[in-house]
């Protein structure tokens, strides 16, 4: 069962989808009520390379190897995702109000990549919104152990996740000691 209050939100998408356009317009919002939304949304330049932006300065950076304009699927360069990840914690550390992970994939899946990023925001009380394959869906929910909650695909569903999440009392983590949050972030 999905924790609907937790500050881990889920976003699942169909393989023929792309969560990027929702997760910037997410970001955009957030920015624009004064906040400081931290994290990478995945773009597509048509190089065929992959490509990130990271927040909140909506930088750009390369993370995978260009394939050529009419490749499909990318090939992930591990030590640039990291190194994302890495200014990503810098940010988080500065200060953030919310992390957007642009995907959970192969490589969080296995317990790498950005998996670091979410264990560190959520020690840091800072909420996550990332984005989930369907067919990494059961990976999610055994890593997150149940306490995400699955929000529509939708900006006004989001939004609404994200009103309920900021109010400090409703915040499912906010109270949570240090012993009990290592509990709930080791797996």
């Amino acid at each position: 069962m999905l924790d609907s209050h937790s500050g881990l939100a889920a976003i699942v998408y169909e393989s023929d989808e792309r969560p990027d356009g929702l997760l910037g317009a997410f970001a955009a919002k957030i920015a624009a009520r004064g906040l400081k939304p931290a994290g990478l949304i995945q773009t597509n330049d048509g190089s065929g390379a992959l490509s990130v932006r990271l927040l909140p300065a909506a930088e750009p950076m390369l993370i995978g190897e260009s394939r050529g304009p009419g490749a499909r699927g990318c090939i992930l360069d591990v030590g640039r995702l990291l190194e994302a990840g890495m200014r990503v914690s810098e940010v988080l550390k500065d200060g953030a109000d919310v992390l957007i992970v642009n995907r959970f994939g192969k490589q969080e899946a296995e317990g790498k990549g950005l998996i670091f990023l979410i264990e560190e925001a959520m020690a840091l009380q800072i909420p996550v919104v990332i984005a989930v394959a369907r067919s990494r869906w059961d990976a999610w929910i055994s890593f997150s152990q149940g306490m995400s909650v699955l929000v529509p695909s939708d900006l006004e569903s989001l939004l609404t996740w994200w009103d309920a999440m900021s109010a400090p009392s409703n915040r499912r983590y906010a109270a949570i000691s240090g012993e009990e949050s290592d509990a709930v972030l080791a797996h």
